[in-house]
């Protein structure tokens, strides 16, 4: 049998199933030609197009799957399996199937080569024998391997082990609407944003409600007027927050595993946030902040460690409030309640209520808790930490490479840190040359 020089018996036997090497072994066939992998690309159907029309006597057997998950992963191209099934039809010649097929073979003659087909969504593939994913085996196996795949037509049918049901038209119709309708994405796109965000990924980081909003509230006619001093610095026609008398408490933190007493205020808080985002995250200018994959445990400890800072912070204003609530409202009712025992007010003769001392002492506490309660308003703390992968429109933007490693750069992050952030590309070489 004349076979391609590609295949001279001095040719490796571990090598690189690239569509050069399948379609120079497919071309080489001269009288049997088995093809089984998960599908396949356009320039292997090109080929095997090409030997039906110059070689009718060769004997032909194809074993794909089905499966448009198949076509999604990037074993092969749909466009391929329409133009395959259109020529084999009219060269009255059906394509077989074998569900869940994930290896590939080809016998060309005597020679047969073993591969790994490659899913482009995941990898490229190598171009190089030196990275090889196929092994060629010369010689007997060949028969063994067409008669399993009922390319031989003097072995007995029970020999055939895979490929025994055709793909019938209605399933190719089917796959290549389903793939219509869902279709593959960009492979070197995919498997840009996958490698990519291995390395970084954009994170949201907010901190709410640990600064304590100051009101003044309108006060009721009945308690304009006011002998006490200290209340009188209070009240005014309004009454004022308490709170700017509250801008720091003294609660416990961790520091490098040790415990200590810390004066804590808004602004120390606001400073432990912005260390924290400092240590952990990259500000993509018109982007957002990306943080290393690396990094995020760190980051979502120290995370968990400030919301748990915010809320001793919170709960040790709380009990300082309370104390200044309970002396707002003594000294609310030891004002007023000599007055509203001379004069009460209308509502009492409205309702028709007995001004008694201790009904008098009611309504102030009730009068007095609710005006320093409305003073003293602070949303619930909270601490949001929300992760997001990198939109493909990133991946295709070519300032975005240049911005992340900017962000790096500026916080004076090593050289070879950044270029690792892209390295990993080479593994997956993008066909769009404005893919980062």
């Amino acid at each position: 049998m004349t076979q391609s020089p590609l295949f001279s018996p001095d040719e490796r036997t571990f090598t690189v199933a690239s569509d050069d090497a399948l379609v120079a072994l497919v071309s080489s066939a001269n009288q049997r030609l088995v093809i089984v992998s998960p599908a396949l690309s356009d320039a292997v159907v090109d080929a095997v197009i090409a030997q039906l029309v110059q070689r009718p006597t060769l004997s032909v057997t194809i074993i794909l799957d089905a499966d448009p998950e198949v076509y999604r992963f990037g074993f092969g191209s749909e466009k391929a399996l329409k133009r395959l099934h259109e020529t084999c039809v009219a060269n009255d010649l059906a394509i077989r199937k074998q569900p869940g097929l994930r290896i590939g073979l080809i016998v060309s003659d005597d020679i047969t080569m073993i591969f790994t087909p490659t899913p482009l969504l995941i990898e490229a593939g190598s171009k190089t024998p030196e990275k090889p994913n196929a092994v060629i085996i010369r010689g007997a196996p060949a028969n063994q391997i067409a008669a399993a795949t009922g390319n031989d037509a003097n072995a007995l049918a029970t020999r055939q082990e895979i490929g025994s049901e055709p793909v019938r038209q209605a399933e190719i119709v089917q796959t290549l609407a389903n793939l219509t309708e869902n279709p593959p994405q960009s492979f070197d796109i995919a498997r840009a944003l996958r490698v990519f965000t291995s390395k970084v990924q954009y994170v949201e980081f907010e901190a709410t409600g640990y600064k304590l909003e100051r009101k003044v509230v309108p006060l009721p006619p009945e308690l304009m007027d006011v002998d006490d001093n200290t209340l009188r610095e209070q009240i005014t026609a309004r009454i004022r927050s308490p709170l700017k008398d509250l801008a720091a408490v003294s609660i416990e933190i961790e520091r490098d595993g040790k415990k200590k007493t810390q004066i804590v205020d808004g602004r120390w808080l606001d400073a432990e946030r912005k260390r924290i985002e400092d240590e952990y995250l990259y500000a993509i200018h018109g982007f957002g902040k990306v943080i290393l994959q690396t990094k995020r445990t760190g980051f979502k400890d120290e995370a968990d460690a400030f919301s748990d800072l915010i809320k001793k912070y919170i709960d040790a204003v709380r009990e300082a409030i309370k104390e200044k609530r309970d002396d707002f409202i003594k000294s609310v009712v030891a004002e007023y309640s000599p007055r509203w025992t001379r004069r009460p007010p209308q509502f009492y003769s409205d309702f028709q209520i007995q001004p008694t001392e201790d009904n008098i002492n009611a309504d102030l506490n009730r009068l007095a808790s609710g005006l320093f309660d409305e003073s003293v308003n602070f949303k619930e703390p909270n601490v949001r930490v929300v992760p997001k992968n990198i939109a493909p429109e990133s991946m295709r933007d070519p300032a975005f490479k240049g911005k992340v490693e900017a962000a790096f750069r500026k916080r004076k992050a090593p050289e070879s840190l950044i270029k690792s952030l892209f390295d990993d590309f080479d593994a997956a070489p993008s066909s769009s040359p404005t893919l980062i």
